[in-house]
């Protein structure tokens, strides 16, 4: 090749590469203690389809992660629920999980009559003013139970402190630390699947049928990008069978139907 050949072929490598975008940087925090692994297996799939961008992960309680955007340290924090206060500083995707709605759970040493007719939460602890009902702090359980859990007496409450922590919340209940705890199904159904002894569900009205996680991001141009391609990659993804039998395999075979009911309902309402 003449001197001219090799100057256009160095002049078309070199405007080629400049003309490639560069990745995006984006620093995304995860809470490592979560026990269902269902959100793991969405964020796998969306990173692998998000190429245009730079992803890091960083391991952070959620107190922690969105003390850190606040202050301009990352970006983004993966499956956190929606509620008033964070909506007012944060953004939000579609929906990356899905859970049937909060329940209250027994300890299995707890009596409880035979026949457990549906009341609210105020009533069950009013009937029962030695019990206490374990939370976490640093947890949002959505707008509703939040305001449930506010409303509660303190003396009622036995409110772990730290980072958020399925398995050890699931450990104290069944060590009987507290009588009662608020808790997704499927996450019971996870740390129950081996258990000869499981927790109890207690029928209590008021908490919204079916809760979802999302990926939230404080407001910045790459930001607003970074969400619009994980929507863009949900679209497809929600349509996917793989994406329901994620969820499905942690949730008790005889809550499939109901959970299939709920994410069809769920999906039509967002058309």
């Amino acid at each position: 090749m003449n001197r001219l050949g090799i100057l256009i072929g160095l002049l078309f490598c070199c405007s080629y590469s400049i003309a490639q975008p560069q990745p995006q940087a984006i620093t995304i925090y995860n809470n490592p203690s979560q026990g269902v692994q269902t959100e793991s297996r969405v964020f796998s799939y969306l990173q692998s389809q998000l190429t245009q961008f730079e992803i890091t992960q960083s391991d952070a309680s959620v107190d922690r992660a969105l003390k850190n955007i606040a202050g301009g340290e990352g970006e983004c924090v993966r499956n956190l629920v929606v509620n008033k206060a964070r909506s007012k500083t944060l953004l939000f995707s579609e929906p990356t999980t899905y859970f049937l709605g909060l329940q209250v759970f027994a300890a299995p040493s707890v009596q409880l009559l035979s026949t457990q007719t549906e009341q609210n939460l105020e009533a069950l602890l009013t009937s029962h003013p030695k019990w206490l009902l374990g939370v976490e702090k640093e947890r949002s359980y959505g707008d509703i139970a939040d305001a449930m859990i506010q409303q509660t007496p303190p003396d009622q409450l036995y409110v772990k402190e730290g980072s958020e922590n399925e398995a050890q919340m699931y450990s104290m209940l069944m060590s009987k630390r507290f009588e009662l705890l608020l808790e997704y199904p499927s996450v019971i159904a996870y740390h129950a699947k081996d258990a000869s002894e499981k927790p109890v569900p207690i029928a209590v009205s008021g908490f919204a049928p079916f809760i979802t996680g999302h990926i939230a991001c404080r407001d910045t141009p790459v930001t607003r990008g970074f969400l619009a391609a994980i929507n863009s990659v949900l679209a497809g993804l929600t349509m996917d069978e793989r994406f329901i039998n994620w969820h499905l395999e942690y949730i008790d075979k005889s809550l499939h139907d109901t959970f299939k009911q709920q994410f069809s309902q769920a999906q039509s309402s967002r058309l």
